[in-house]
C-alpha cells in the first residue's frame, strides 16, 4: 500500500469498501455468483451493463437516462481499458491476502456499506482486525458498495470528522 511505502508523508488513511484482503475462495465465489467474467461486470461497455453494475453496487440505485450512462461509460471506462482489465485480472487471480498486506502505522478509517453486495461486511471486520488498534471501522447504513455515489454527505462528514480528529485539516 502507498501509505506504508510513504509512512513519513502520509498522516492518516481512509479505506472504502476494499476487497484487497479477499481470499482466493471469496474471489472464486464472486465470479461464480456473477455467472460471467468479473472484469466484464466491473468495466462495462454498454448501457445495460452499467445499469447492471449500478444494481450490484448500490443499495438503491437512482434511475438515470441512457444518454447519461453512455457519457459515464465514455468518461469512466474508455481510457486505459486494457490496463484496467489487466490490473483487475491480476487482483482477481492472485489477490493480495493478509500475509502481504502491511500493518499501517497511521490512524486508519475504514468505511463500508452495510448492504455491500460486492465485498461482504466480514471483509471490513477482517481488515479492521488485521490493522489493529489504529483502525476504526464505520459502517454506513442503507448503503451498498458505491459509498461516494450513494451517501456522499455521510462519507464526506465521516472523513472530515476523522481528519479533524487527527489534526490533518
Amino acid at each position: 500500500m502507498a501509505a506504508d511505502a510513504a509512512a513519513a508523508e502520509v498522516e492518516s488513511v481512509v479505506i472504502m469498501t476494499s476487497g484487497i484482503s479477499s481470499t482466493a475462495e471469496e474471489r472464486r465465489e464472486m465470479a461464480q455468483r456473477e455467472k460471467r467474467d468479473v472484469a466484464e461486470l466491473l468495466l462495462p461497455q454498454r448501457v445495460e451493463d452499467l445499469r447492471n453494475l449500478f444494481q450490484r453496487c448500490m443499495h438503491r440505485p437512482p434511475w438515470m437516462p441512457s444518454f447519461i450512462l453512455r457519457d459515464f461509460i465514455e468518461v469512466m471506462f474508455k481510457d486505459y481499458r486494457k490496463e484496467r482489465a489487466e490490473l483487475l485480472q491480476e487482483v482477481l487471480s492472485n489477490g493480495v491476502g493478509w500475509d502481504t498486506l502491511p500493518l499501517l502505522k497511521q490512524e486508519t478509517l475504514i468505511l463500508w456499506g452495510d448492504k455491500d453486495s460486492i465485498f461482504p461486511l466480514s471483509l471490513a471486520y477482517g481488515l479492521q482486525r488485521h490493522l489493529g488498534d489504529k483502525a476504526r471501522l464505520q459502517v454506513i447504513k442503507e448503503a451498498g458498495h458505491a459509498l461516494p455515489l450513494e451517501k456522499p454527505h455521510d462519507v464526506n462528514q465521516m472523513i472530515k470528522r476523522f481528519l479533524l480528529q487527527q489534526n490533518v485539516m
